[in-house]
């Protein structure tokens, strides 16, 4: 699957995070990658461990606070199974 958004809406930003880098080789067009949890899963991904996501999210937690700063709305969309977006997605949310 290949992650592809047309910038079409004035004023609104689009970004896809995970904590493996090859996921970025399928993002295309007004998205901005944010590779987070370096210091936990080395770029490589968590292995669909939830908990290892979740440990990475917290990693990254401040800089994540500063990726959606200043926004009036923020919407989080995840691929559940994979570890990531269950492990991450409640701490992203916060």
């Amino acid at each position: 699957m290949v992650l592809e958004i047309s910038h079409k809406l004035k004023g609104a930003s689009f970004a896809a995070l995970d904590t493996d880098e090859k996921t970025f080789k399928k993002v295309r067009g007004a998205v901005k990658p944010v590779l987070f949890g370096q210091t936990v899963a080395h770029g490589i991904g968590t292995g669909m461990n939830p908990e290892l996501a979740e440990k990475a999210a917290i990693a990254d937690k401040a800089r994540m606070a500063k990726l959606v700063a200043g926004y009036d709305l923020v919407i989080l969309i995840g691929a559940l199974g994979g570890g990531v977006a269950s492990g991450a997605g409640p701490v992203l949310a916060e």
